[in-house]
């Protein structure tokens, strides 16, 4: 099986703080010695805006999730009914990293499956 280095380091690239620090001693604990290199991390973090936040799934709870949108993102009743009624669609266009991680953890909370693409 061949690794596609590009997509992994997309991936990398997308991870918290905390989880690179998890990737760092999960790789120490196996044998690579070294440290992730975070000397422009934190600018990583703050200045990149380019992820979309995409709704593939609504699941059970619709209701909890229009609910959901309606505080997360402050909306309208009619404007989040509309959306998970128009589910595959972008809920948040051209956010930060953490943003979009931070909004895909409260939406899947909800019951909602979500992908973050680059934009």
């Amino acid at each position: 099986m061949k690794t596609n280095i590009k997509d992994l380091a997309r991936k990398i690239a997308r991870l918290s703080k905390a989880d690179l620090n998890e990737l760092e001693t999960a790789l120490m604990e196996n044998g690579i010695v070294g440290t992730l290199y975070k000397t422009n991390t934190d600018s990583i973090f703050e200045n990149r805006d380019n992820y979309d936040v995409v709704m593939t799934r609504t699941g059970r709870t619709k209701l909890m999730l229009i609910k959901t949108i309606k505080e997360t993102l402050g909306w309208g009743l009619k404007e989040s009914k509309d959306l998970v009624d128009s589910v595959p669609c972008v809920v948040k266009e051209s956010v930060g990293n953490e943003e979009a991680f931070d909004l895909k953890e409260i939406l899947e909370e909800a019951g909602a499956t979500i992908e973050i693409r680059e934009s």
